[in-house]
């Protein structure tokens, strides 16, 4: 083996060592905060969504330092990366990025905490389905566009 594959596979390693030592409160705030950049389609996360992580944290009680939700939502298209772009809604192909413009009914609401509970990275999973699934659902449903 040459010095380069082991080397890649060192840090693979040493990466996949410190996810696995996650705490699941950790990778919980992690994926709240990672996919609400991706289901509003944030291209650019700055100081200015602390005021959006502060009315999440006030819903999900994850974290005790905001600011800290702001690196997860800019690498969001790293955690996310491998997840198919759209899913079905009532018989119609929605993109992940507009889930959040769209008032969700309770139905369309769990079809998304189904999707997202079956496509969340490994690495990611806490808790259990059920967990997750509810945090998706209140996640979207925090999301309802003002009418």
């Amino acid at each position: 083996m040459d010095s380069t594959k082991e080397t890649s596979y060192e840090r693979k390693s040493i990466v996949t060592s410190f996810i696995n030592t996650l705490p699941d409160k950790t990778k919980r705030w992690i994926f709240l905060t990672s996919l609400l950049a991706l289901v509003q389609d944030k291209k650019d996360v700055d100081e200015n969504d602390l005021e959006l992580i502060k009315h999440l944290n006030d819903v999900f009680k994850i974290t005790a330092q905001p600011r800290a939700c702001l690196f997860s939502m800019k690498i969001k298209n790293f955690i996310w990366k491998d997840i198919p772009k759209t899913i079905q809604l009532d018989n119609e192909e929605v993109n992940i990025t507009d889930l959040a413009k769209r008032d969700l009914s309770k139905k369309e609401i769990e079809t998304v905490g189904e999707f997202i509970k079956s496509i969340i990275p490994s690495w990611l999973k806490y808790d259990n389905d059920e967990s997750v699934m509810n945090d998706v659902q209140l996640l979207m449903e925090q999301m309802k566009p003002a009418i």
